[in-house]
């Protein structure tokens, strides 16, 4: 099954040549086919650059957005840069990703953007985005009895100042690898 962690979601990619008209098309196949599609790193998508306006017609179909942190850290071009923050005005940003290849020659970028995107659009924008949409879409296939958090530098409800987790231990909070989004998953004792 080609989904997100075994979820309904389902990260859909286009070529920089595709017009809107098969992004939709596509966009709506995906929908009708019971899954929820994640657009990726939609600011590279010449048709949709150029005509904003239709983000709003895809996230009515159906779709999630997803940009990449570079994009919104504005190392991918003034436009690009324009265009992430036209999305994020409008909240219509779902998830930003690090489209990390490598250590060295595309790293991640994550933790700079989640300080940036609190800097820009505070606290709550940045908690959505990376935490609570990641959080949503593992908790589509995830028992309740499990405790979820991304770290990325921005602690969960659960945290303390100091980063310790409420619900036994410490395993939320700040992110001790910096600039790397892990997602960490412990079961909490019933007793």
């Amino acid at each position: 099954r080609p989904t997100m962690a075994g979820s309904q979601y389902v990260l859909v990619e286009f070529s920089s040549m595709d017009s809107y008209l098969k992004i939709r098309s596509v966009v709506y196949e995906v929908v009708v086919g019971g899954f929820i599609p994640i657009i990726a790193h939609i600011e590279r998508y010449p048709s949709i650059v150029e005509d904003p306006g239709v983000v709003a017609d895809l996230i009515g179909l159906g779709a999630l957005i997803q940009i990449n942190a570079d994009s919104m850290l504005g190392m991918d071009g003034r436009k690009c840069h324009k265009f992430c923050k036209y999305l994020m005005k409008r909240e219509q940003v779902h998830f930003i990703g690090s489209d990390a290849h490598d250590l060295t020659e595309r790293p991640s970028r994550l933790k700079e953007c989640a300080v940036y995107v609190e800097k820009k659009w505070g606290w709550d924008t940045a908690r959505r985005i990376f935490v609570k949409n990641p959080e949503k879409m593992l908790d589509i296939f995830l028992p309740w009895w499990y405790h979820i958090s991304v770290r990325v530098g921005i602690p969960c409800e659960h945290c303390d100042d100091a980063g310790d987790c409420a619900t036994g231990g410490n395993f939320c909070g700040v992110c001790p690898d910096i600039g790397r989004l892990r997602i960490t998953i412990q079961r909490i004792s019933l007793q």
